[in-house]
């Protein structure tokens, strides 16, 4: 097997057998003559902002209201390149009580964005009678009546970085590493009133390429990939019969991609009438994103007037603790080359209840056991190596430099974390276009990925 990682002791005693040579000085013009890297560096910032900064990049001003003000930050970087295959039995972070973003009864609770803990039926195909069909059910692990969110921002059992092939056959298993080169540990400290106190702690990976693995249970943050594949697989499954099928049947070879997110997975879309508190309804839960807005409208039973909706989470900068992904709901596929019947494809596949043009379009994250960060193929340092992805902890809101290589003149540069936990695998540069670190076809967006090997003998569980 390969030895990526070699025992410290080993190193230690191939030192003490090299000659032992004395320390002489060199002089200046010979030193001029010397250049090399330190192993570790040092890196001071600062960023400033106003809330009417954020407010302009669309988030809420409560939300850019804690975002806004003074902030330093002390990054140590750390020159190494890392080959390894890392198993822990369970990740867990950001374990503590948070409140639901909207309780099961349509009231406003705690607007930060938590999500209600779902799960995925058996068989959300079939139809019949005792049978459930709805895709997206909510756990109440209390028993009274309400909906829970996970313990933790962040739980992953049986994480694992790295893969093993031919992990069956002992001899010859072969170790294939996650690697990551220029990692980094950042603190971030908020400043007000000529006083600092420390907000923020994050670990990057720089640049990162490999298998990661587990059971993802909980996932707070950013994480973002894309769903790519011909018509024909959304023709197949939702024809003939469906609304669009005489259109679509003009398009099975164009080709169609669109983004997925983190979504709530509760099927639970009653509307609710507008309060005293807003004027819109709320539409609850299932199949919706952060930052998602609404073009649909509700007439209200009460008194017959047409109001648009209100997501529930359009004024969140991010999802937490959510256990789905998918398309959000409102979202459309887009056609990958121009033309008539590519111009039709954005109002014939609009996700809504968690389903696009008859295909499934909400997924279990437990349904994705390996993901490949970084573009699978391009070599490590010809634009295959994943950028910018990092893992937090914050006490308060912070906002991370984002160093995905994507940040244009016009963007503000960040990356808006709140109090918590905080995972970011979001698209990054390569070879001069935008990459996801989660990249299926339609077939494995449906069916999920399987668990690479991580372990000699078995899959996991090492």
């Amino acid at each position: 097997m390969k030895n990526v990682l070699r025992h410290p002791l080993t190193i230690a005693l191939a030192a003490a057998s090299l000659p032992v040579c004395s320390l002489e000085a060199i002089s200046d013009r010979e030193m001029a003559s010397v250049s090399g890297q330190a192993f570790i560096s040092v890196d001071a910032s600062n960023y400033q902002s106003t809330a009417q900064d954020w407010i302009n990049e669309g988030y809420s001003s409560d939300i850019a209201n804690e975002l806004s003000g003074s902030y330093e930050f002390s990054r140590i970087n750390l020159g190494l390149d890392i080959e390894t295959l890392f198993n822990a039995d369970s990740l867990v972070l950001g374990e503590f009580e948070r409140e639901l973003y909207l309780n099961p009864d349509g009231s406003v609770n705690n607007a930060d964005g938590a999500v209600p803990a779902a799960y995925q039926v058996s068989n959300p195909d079939t139809t019949g009678e005792d049978v459930d069909d709805q895709i997206g059910r909510g756990y109440d692990y209390d028993g009274d009546g309400m909906l829970d969110t996970m313990p933790a921002d962040i739980m992953i059992n049986d994480f694992a970085l790295g893969r093993v092939l031919n992990y069956q056959d002992a001899e010859n298993a072969e170790i294939d590493p996650f690697r990551i080169v220029d990692p980094y540990i950042e603190l971030a400290y908020k400043v007000e009133n000529g006083q600092r106190r420390v907000a923020g702690v994050r670990l990057g990976l720089g640049e990162s390429q490999g298998y990661l693995s587990g059971e993802i249970l909980s996932l707070t943050g950013t994480f973002e990939g894309q769903i790519s594949g011909p018509v024909k697989v959304v023709y197949d499954n939702n024809c003939p019969g469906g609304e669009d099928c005489f259109l679509l049947g003009f398009a099975t070879g164009t080709e169609i991609v669109t983004q997925i997110d983190l979504i709530d997975g509760v099927r639970d879309t009653e509307a609710n009438p507008k309060t005293e508190e807003t004027n819109n309804p709320y539409w609850v839960g299932y199949g919706y994103g952060a930052g998602t807005e609404s073009n649909e409208e509700y007439t209200s039973v009460d008194d017959g007037e047409t109001y648009e909706y209100t997501y529930p989470y359009a004024d969140v900068p991010y999802l937490k603790r959510a256990s789905w992904a998918g398309v959000p709901a409102g979202r459309n596929f887009e056609a990958s080359d121009t033309g008539l019947i590519a111009s039709l494809i954005p109002g014939l596949t609009n996700q809504h209840e968690c389903i696009v043009s008859g295909t499934p379009g909400c997924f279990s994250l437990t349904n994705y056991q390996s993901i490949y960060v970084g573009v699978e193929g391009l070599e490590f340092d010809n634009g295959g190596a994943a950028k910018g992805a990092f893992i937090s902890l914050q006490s308060e809101a912070v906002p991370w430099e984002d160093l995905s290589g994507l940040v244009d003149d016009d963007d503000i540069g960040r990356v808006a974390t709140q109090m918590g936990a905080y995972l970011h695998l979001a698209r990054f540069e390569s070879q001069g276009s935008a990459a996801y670190p989660l990249m299926l076809d339609l077939y494995d967006a449906t069916s999920g990925t399987q668990r690479v090997a991580t372990c000699v003998g078995q899959l996991k569980g090492c």
